[in-house]
């Protein structure tokens, strides 16, 4: 093998080894999400609010640490979605994290009409739904509805999420996230999908931008 073909496999071998560590550790530091990014316009929010939310998956995991706890963004994360109910918490140990629960819909669940026929509540950090009607899906409500655990940024971010209010279209752009403490070990996952109920179901999310 010559000199400079054994150099350039040198550097291919380095590279990969360094890929696979960043794939298995994951890469340390917050940065914004770079594949998806929240819908400031208005009207273009009422345009989108039929869609899903949009989930990229990260090819190795991004970590950081704030205020005593370790975040593990494990995919990007873009939702336009109309506010069924916004929640104020401050009795649970999250709130420190997430003073904000949000429960969202979209598609057939940010439709005004099909909302009539469902009750919706929230408690616990959990929201529960029921209707009476049979021509409402209970699929549909599943898989077009969240409760949302949400985690600002910044003082900016917190101040909107505090503002937001149940009948806005919004649109938010940040990571979904497990945190984990760093003295005790508490620890915190997000669902990684839209289609779950239950305990567990709920997005824990990272979030960098918001608009209302």
């Amino acid at each position: 093998m010559t000199g400079p073909l054994k150099a350039l496999t040198s550097v291919c071998i380095l590279l990969l080894v360094l890929m696979f560590a960043i794939r298995w550790h994951g890469q340390t530091g917050y940065a914004p999400p770079s594949q998806v990014s929240a819908v400031a316009d208005a009207v273009m929010r009422r345009q989108r609010v039929q869609l899903d939310p949009q989930q990229r998956d990260l090819w190795a995991p991004r970590k950081w640490n704030s205020a005593g706890f370790r975040f593990t963004a494990t995919a990007e994360f873009q939702l336009v979605a109309r506010v069924l109910i916004a929640t104020h918490i401050s009795d649970d140990a999250e709130a420190q994290l997430a003073p904000v629960d949000l429960t969202l819909g979209w598609g057939p669940m940010a439709d005004p009409e099909f909302l009539r026929g469902i009750s919706l509540s929230h408690s616990g950090r959990f929201y529960h739904w029921e209707t009476q009607d049979s021509s409402r899906d209970p699929d549909q409500i599943v898989r077009h509805s969240a409760n949302m655990h949400m985690i600002p940024k910044d003082r900016k971010v917190d101040s909107i999420l505090r503002q937001v209010k149940a009948d806005e279209v919004i649109s938010l752009a940040g990571y979904l996230v497990d945190i984990e403490a760093e003295e005790d070990g508490w620890h915190w996952e997000s669902s990684r999908t839209r289609n779950d109920s239950g305990a567990g179901a709920c997005e824990v999310v990272w979030v960098d931008k918001i608009y209302r």
